[in-house]
């Protein structure tokens, strides 16, 4: 698992039926230190809480033995098939005929041919010890570095001063800025809504505006696309009885909620913390979605329990989705008895 607490989140009611069978055993990647809301909290005293609270939970659910990798919370790298890792005190890293000598305080020796083994980043950890030799040869084969202190907090990161990928990405974003091709694609992108809002109002016979957006500047665009979306639902509230349209509210126009989306939140942790945030300041929740599967629509069903209102019908949208899960009936988020998120699909 990525995070400590990722596996009663994910799939607690699986592991509890696991364990009734046999031996579980977790690894679990990351130190999980950015979990907190409070920019003042100390990443170590937070990785601390969150191994303590992810090995209360294994016992609880009875799982035999747990694995902490201590990575750095964001910072892990799924390219590389190896990594060099200096954490024992007293380690030192050099290189050796075109290849890294890693050497343990205890005499023993590591080789890592250069040509032979793809190693995807190096970790260095303070107590241990590298020659400049071996820091040149890191960042000429391009392999992020890490510098950590004993307690996994990560304090620098070393990069080849020629991998200018980041450099490359927003001159792109400049071009297509300067040679139009970003702005016809956002015109498309715009075209694209008004067309659809349009093909509801007329639908429901509601007063459609058709706009043109073919020759406007990018700030004119922008304030096309607002007025429109203000046009559209202020005519979807005509079909609204009187008394539950927005305007007759006492807090018309007041924020008091929030909608989250799994695919913008970044997933059921990032939304839970949302909705745990919301509680605290007393709003009103609702969970939405866009147009996804099976398996994005199961996966927020299961944190339907904790809003006011679930609108998660992303998948009904959908003619050919592969997968199964949630289903609707009668207005209502049914869920079945499966494993896990229930998913069940072609794989």
């Amino acid at each position: 698992m990525a995070h400590p607490d990722d596996p009663e989140l994910s799939s607690g009611g699986t592991i509890a039926q696991w364990t009734k069978e046999g031996n579980v055993h977790y690894i679990i990647v990351s130190c999980g230190e950015k979990g907190t809301w409070d920019r003042n909290a100390s990443p170590f005293m937070i990785a601390e809480t969150r191994e303590k609270e992810a090995r209360s939970a294994a016992r609880f659910l009875g799982v035999k033995k747990v694995i902490f990798l201590r990575r750095p919370d964001g910072a892990v790298d799924a390219e590389g098939c190896l990594k060099i890792e200096l954490a024992d005190y007293g380690s030192y890293l050099g290189r050796d005929a075109g290849c890294f000598e890693l050497k343990t305080k205890d005499g023993n020796v590591e080789h890592y041919p250069h040509f032979e083994k793809e190693i995807g980043e190096c970790v260095l950890k303070s107590g241990s010890y590298v020659s400049v030799d071996a820091l040149i040869d890191l960042m000429l084969w391009n392999i992020d570095t890490y510098i950590m202190t004993r307690h996994n907090r990560v304090v620098g990161f070393l990069k080849n001063v020629e991998d200018d990928a980041h450099v490359k990405t927003r001159v792109a974003q400049y071009q297509a800025l300067e040679n139009g091709r970003g702005l016809k694609i956002a015109k498309e992108i715009v075209k694209a809504k008004i067309e659809g809002q349009n093909m509801i109002l007329r639908k429901y016979d509601l007063k459609a505006i058709d706009r043109n957006v073919g020759d406007v500047s990018r700030r004119k665009l922008l304030s096309i696309e607002s007025q429109h979306a203000r046009h559209y639902f202020n005519q979807i509230f005509k079909l609204f009885p009187e008394h539950l349209r927005p305007e007759r509210r006492t807090g018309y126009k007041a924020y008091d909620g929030i909608n989250i989306k799994l695919m913008k939140a970044g997933g059921l942790q990032e939304a839970m913390r949302m909705i745990h945030l919301a509680k605290a300041f007393n709003m009103k929740i609702m969970l939405g979605c866009m147009i996804e599967s099976s398996v994005a629509i199961s996966a927020g069903a299961q944190l339907s329990p904790m809003v006011d209102w679930a609108d998660l019908d992303g998948n009904l949208l959908i003619s050919n989705d592969p997968f199964s899960g949630v289903t609707v009936e009668q207005g209502k988020l049914v869920l079945n008895d499966k494993p896990g998120l229930g998913v069940e699909g072609d794989f």
